[in-house]
């Protein structure tokens, strides 16, 4: 996830006035300026840390402006920040810890209704030291269930990832289109 994506526009304009207009745009879209080097670049952070497709997911953009005999040309450049990716991270390696618990659960109940020796989550379907079937029976449901959840939500965020990362210059290059206006 770290390689960079680019968009690239040729303008008609001086470097200063593309730097001023991107300046003014890059304000009203909410970004946050981290570096800028007038009137040849700047790099924002936009988006959010809960962001869930390619223009609201955070990000870090480098805008590098360059001029010709009479263009200015200008190329950004935009990569997932490290938040994004630690904070999606750490939602996957949770929902899979806990899928794999669910999982043990649903299995360990099973074999104890199945066998009627308690293993190590046993004691959640004991009343007074004996199987209470009904309650062992709502725990495989509730585990199964919970696991077919978390399974599906795993595949709805490798989609979003997927998204995001494939289009995350969508927003760099609506910037650069307004630039023209």
């Amino acid at each position: 996830m770290g390689d960079f994506l680019a968009a690239q526009k040729t303008l008609n304009l001086e470097i200063k006035e593309t730097y001023n207009k991107l300046e003014i745009l890059l304000a009203k879209n909410k970004c946050r300026v981290i570096s800028e080097s007038e009137p040849s670049g700047v790099c924002v952070i936009q988006g959010s840390l809960w962001g869930t497709s390619p223009k609201n997911a955070q990000k870090r953009t480098s805008y590098s402006l360059t001029r010709d005999t009479k263009q200015t040309s200008i190329t950004a450049t935009s990569k997932l920040t490290k938040g994004y990716i630690n904070l999606t991270l750490i939602g996957c390696v949770f929902s899979l810890v806990l899928l794999a618990v669910c999982v043990w659960i649903a299995i360990d109940m099973q074999l104890y209704v199945a066998v009627g020796e308690a293993g190590f989550w046993g004691w959640l379907a004991q009343i007074g030291g004996h199987i209470d079937i009904d309650r062992a029976a709502i725990f495989i449901w509730l585990t199964w269930m919970l696991s077919a959840f978390l399974v599906a939500t795993l595949i709805v965020e490798a989609f979003i990832v997927w998204k995001v990362y494939s289009k995350i210059d969508v927003f760099s290059q609506e910037i650069l289109n307004a630039l023209e206006q």
